[in-house]
């Protein structure tokens, strides 16, 4: 019987993204279309009497010393939920770069929830899918590493055909510049958005067999 596990933990890659209204909660709505790359972080787990996480990898010093750290959230929710008293240690190579805009503390936490579901016997599929939804809106996604279109916060999702985009080259260039983005790019782009062009476009439906819908 096997007792340790690995697997990698996806870069999400966005195709296309428009942000629409925000919510009262402070959450923007959206509409997107990603897809994931081969290439990501690696994560290993082993049964433990504690429930404890390594890191190491290229980008392991900026998580270093987190006390709340996604991973163990993802488990610690994962164990709580289920009632499970075993322990794991988790083991991350930290290869995608932080805060880069790639879904990489999420798709660590999504491998997080799929490798300890296998350690631990863990098969209820709808539950490991609201525990996602509670810890991020990119971690349901993240979850199925699977090209989807997501609305309302990314958490909605519709799986979308893969054909067209397998095998497709990808090239990410990143200064090792940390940012955050997302607030930082929203603010932007809010300011610079008049009241008269914020009119609904669909997102196009571009992948391969689809037919686009976006208005001119």
């Amino acid at each position: 019987m096997r007792t340790s596990f690995s697997e990698t933990a996806y870069a999400k890659i966005n195709l296309a993204l428009h942000v629409r209204a925000r919510e009262p909660d402070g959450y923007h709505r959206i509409e997107t279309l990603f897809a994931f790359a081969r290439d990501g972080d690696m994560l290993s787990v082993e049964p433990s009497d504690e429930l404890t996480l390594e890191i190491s990898g290229p980008f392991a010093s900026v998580l270093q010393g987190e006390q709340d750290n996604l991973v163990l959230r993802a488990a610690r929710a994962l164990r709580e939920r289920f009632g499970i008293a075993d322990g794991a240690v988790l083991r991350l190579e930290k290869m995608l770069p932080v805060a880069s805009g790639i879904g990489g503390g999420s798709a660590d936490a999504a491998a997080a929830l799929r490798l300890l579901s296998r350690l631990w016997g863990i098969t209820d599929k709808v539950v490991l899918e609201q525990i996602a939804r509670g810890l991020g809106a990119d971690v349901p996604a993240c979850l199925y590493s699977l090209p989807m279109r997501g609305e309302g916060r990314g958490d909605l999702l519709e799986q979308l055909p893969s054909s067209g985009l397998e095998g497709m080259a990808l090239l990410l260039v990143n200064p090792r510049v940390w940012s955050s983005c997302p607030r930082q790019a929203l603010k932007a782009w809010l300011c610079c958005l008049s009241i008269r062009e914020f009119r609904y476009r669909p997102v196009p439906c571009f992948l391969p067999g689809m037919a686009a819908t976006a208005a001119g």
